[in-house]
């Protein structure tokens, strides 16, 4: 850039009015490739002069390159200048002129114009820019830099337009030209998106190994690369819950932007990157009041983006704490959405984008428009998503057995099948559903192969978990590492996991903000389970008895602290509904028909709280062969006239 700056030195004392023009539009060009601001502001003001119409400038390379750095200008700085589109006309007739250009000015163009492109959605643009681009590609007067930075660019806009056959052979070609001309900043940059790709689909090893990568490639020099990494870390910390780390990142980030005097749309999105971390410290106000500050920098098409952000976090909010309007305005932002085909809302943060979707699918908001964003998108489920999350498999073991893949059903019979699905029933009822609750092989083998020679069981384990792999057909759902067998809850959703976290829950009876709300759907969906005994009436083997009895604990214990809850609460009626769906699944647990008497007795309801007990005394009687508790008892002389 100081070659440049001393030309456009010279040019200015000459009166060269060529010189000046030209030589301002290649030190803004250059700005914005190594993402040093300092000097556009300047250099811009010397570009608008083609726009004077006494201006001509004759060489197509000439003004191939002043409207390029125009373009730029009307991208970053003069975000409402009215001959923008015409400025973009003009440069696609200069692209599509066959030869008599230079190859690497043809690419610097087509990649500014790129991001004219993505932020406006012009998918078929892109496209078109991306045609005109690919002939000149074999072009050997190239320079591999500026055929890198093309790559890169293109690589992006693919993943913009949901295109992954268009972006891995773009990545694929960078990595290759990289390798070869030894070309560090591609290999940082590739390395740097790797890291949020990785993040997006919730593999944290893959992005710390991408991150790592990133650190040795840095540029220390080179504060666009510093502040870029900064980013990375902050994703990286948020992922691992080091949230106070990510806001420090993020503040750094911002700060960099300034120093690097980056325009308006590149500041406003670095405050939007901090307001986004703000959200997870739980600073919806400081979140939202930098949000609001980006607005004015960005262009429309981001600044329409950040205002949905804006009623995504009101509409969580209001949800978590269990506000009667969360769903309608949850449900106004996904229609926004789906309206526009938008799938890029919260990209830099997939742990929130995924909990508003959660959230749509829980309340049944355009269910198959926010399955397709999940899909496309890669997001990881959060630790608690719903059963209408597009799961690979979904394993059903209360009342029945079913398994789906992609939500059809699979054979759970046939020849070679029994063992297979006795080690995968095996998984779900000793609770091995996360690494944290792995079942070691050894147990494993214990409870399937009890009475086989010493080496035999373990070459039957390695088998059956082979066949039961290549029965499921979804790559990673069972991982095997360190001795211990599990279920990757990143792809497997299992009712008994479901049901056991409620069951937690309502035991645990957090008092965190919107703790109600969770309670209540808590208590919900366990009253819309009718079948609580594992894999249902059949017979089962003697390993799964024990975790029958362990669930129904599991089970009992929950209603009786929520119930009890309820009752402090004077929520008699929904007392009323939880102890008698309880008693209705396991009829024997006296503490249910106790709960019912205390709710029946405060509405003033004698009968039916001797009714309660009369139900509670045969069942015991017929049953147990014993009489009621001495507690239970005491209840019944509470009750007048009993």
């Amino acid at each position: 850039m100081t070659l440049l700056r001393e030309a456009h030195a010279r040019s200015l004392e000459l009166h060269d009015e060529r010189g000046v023009l030209t030589s301002a539009a290649a030190l803004v060009l250059t700005s914005h490739t190594v993402g040093n601001f300092r000097d556009m502001a300047e250099m811009l003001k010397h570009v608008a002069a083609l726009k004077q119409p006494a201006l001509a400038l004759p060489a197509p390379d000439d003004e191939l390159l002043v409207r390029t750095a125009l373009l730029i200008g009307q991208l970053y700085v003069d975000l409402d200048d009215p001959d923008t589109d015409a400025n973009v006309a003009r440069l696609l007739a200069l692209l599509e002129q066959p030869g008599g250009l230079d190859v690497n000015l043809r690419l610097a163009a087509a990649r500014i114009l790129l991001y004219f492109v993505e932020p406006r959605e012009l998918r078929e643009l892109g496209l078109r820019v991306n045609a005109l681009v690919l002939p000149h590609l074999t072009d050997t007067t190239l320079q591999p830099h500026r055929h890198g930075q093309w790559l890169l660019r293109w690589r992006s806009c693919a993943g913009y337009a949901k295109d992954p056959l268009q972006e891995a052979a773009a990545t694929e070609s960078a990595r290759a030209l990289a390798e070869r001309h030894g070309l560090r900043d591609v290999r940082f940059t590739l390395a740097f998106d790797e890291v949020g790709h990785s993040l997006n689909g919730g593999d944290l090893r893959r992005a710390e190994r991408a991150l790592a990568e990133a650190e040795t490639l840095v540029d220390p020099g080179s504060l666009r690369e510093l502040m870029l990494l900064d980013v990375t870390r902050m994703r990286v910390a948020l992922i691992k819950g080091q949230v106070d780390d990510a806001l420090f990142r993020a503040v750094r980030a911002r700060k960099l932007a300034v120093e690097l005097q980056c325009p308006g749309p590149m500041l406003g999105a670095y405050i939007v990157n901090e307001a986004s971390v703000r959200l997870l410290l739980n600073d919806g106000i400081g979140a939202r009041r930098q949000m609001e500050e980006a607005i004015p920098l960005l262009p429309p098409g981001f600044a329409q983006e950040v205002r949905e952000m804006i009623a995504a976090m009101l509409a969580s909010e209001a949800l978590d704490r269990g506000d009667p309007r969360g769903r309608e305005m949850m449900a106004s932002v996904w229609s926004g959405l789906r309206e526009r085909q938008f799938y890029d809302s919260f990209d830099g943060h997939p742990a929130f984008k995924a909990r508003i979707c959660m959230q749509a699918l829980e309340q049944r908001i355009e269910v198959e428009f926010v399955t397709s964003v999940i899909r496309k998108c890669g997001l990881a489920p959060p630790a608690n998503a719903p059963e209408t999350w597009p799961w690979r498999l979904r394993l059903y073991a209360l009342g029945r057995f079913e398994v789906q893949r992609d939500g059809v059903p699979l054979s759970a019979e046939g020849k070679g099948q029994r063992k297979p699905m006795e080690l995968l029933r095996a998984l779900i009822a000793h609770g091995a559903t996360s690494r944290e609750r792995g079942l070691p092989t050894g147990e494993l083998i214990d409870l399937l192969w009890p009475d086989l020679e010493a080496e035999a069981p373990k070459a039957s384990f390695d088998m059956t978990l082979m066949r039961l792999r290549k029965l499921l057909q979804v790559d990673g759902a069972l991982t095997l590492a360190e001795g211990r067998l599990w279920l990757d809850p990143a792809l497997v959703w299992c009712d008994v996991t479901a049901f056991e976290r409620d069951c937690d829950a309502l035991t645990a009876l957090p008092e965190a903000p919107g703790a109600e709300a969770e309670l209540s759907a808590a208590a919900r969906r366990l009253r819309l389970r009718r079948d609580l005994r594992l894999f249902g009436s059949t017979s089962v083997e003697g390993w799964a008895v024990l975790a029958r009895e362990r669930l129904a604990t599991r089970f009992a214990n929950a209603i009786t602290a929520y119930g009890g809850h309820l009752e402090e609460q004077a929520a008699w009626i929904a007392a009323i509904a939880l102890y008698g769906h309880g008693a209705t699944e396991d009829p024997l647990v006296e503490p249910f028909y106790r709960g019912l008497m205390r709710s029946h007795l405060a509405l003033d309801q004698p009968a039916a709280a001797m009714r309660s007990f009369q139900r509670c005394r045969e069942l015991l009687a017929n049953v147990l062969g014993v009489p009621p508790s001495r507690e239970t008892l005491a209840l019944l002389a509470s009750i007048p006239q009993a």
